[in-house]
């Protein structure tokens, strides 16, 4: 019977220390990147479609060599309702930027280059993001919290 006792109060004990524990997952944001190099690199450079709902999280674009006047840079995000259209001139190598644009499933997404100046040239443009899924767009896995546990134990050793 003391057996059984000290049985009960071991697994009530577990069940109380696992009922105040939190899981948590990390949602990959996924890269989306490309490279365009030539002797003149200007237009649509970079066309993408969101095969699901999510967000634009953060942004890169390059240039391998500073144009003296600038790029006028157009995003143009689509869908069967409309347009959304962004344009700003980049006066510099390289921006970075952190728009957080909610996108839905079908979105398109086109980037435009051209130099300020049309006697300057662009030759090498480099595009990247990221974007995160939204949760229901995501795989869900369902796992005890004692999995859990144990992949945490083995990643703080």
């Amino acid at each position: 019977m003391e057996k059984r006792i000290e049985n009960l109060e071991k697994i009530t004990k577990r069940l109380a220390r696992r009922q105040g524990s939190k899981a948590k997952a990390v949602v990959t944001p996924f890269p989306i990147s490309y490279c365009e190099i030539g002797d003149d690199v200007k237009g649509d450079i970079f066309k993408f479609m969101f095969p699901g709902d999510g967000k634009i999280t953060k942004g890169i674009i390059y240039f391998g060599k500073k144009i003296k006047d600038g790029v006028m840079v157009t995003i143009n995000l689509s869908n069967a309702a409309g347009n959304n259209i962004k344009q700003f001139v980049v006066e510099e190598k390289e921006i970075r930027f952190s728009p957080d644009l909610g996108v839905l499933t079908g979105n398109r997404l086109t980037i435009s280059v051209e130099a300020v100046n049309s006697e300057e040239k662009i030759t090498e443009c480099w595009i990247a993001f990221l974007w995160t899924p939204d949760v229901s767009s995501s795989m869900i896995k369902k796992c005890l919290i004692s999995d859990l546990e144990n992949v945490s134990d083995l990643l703080s050793e």
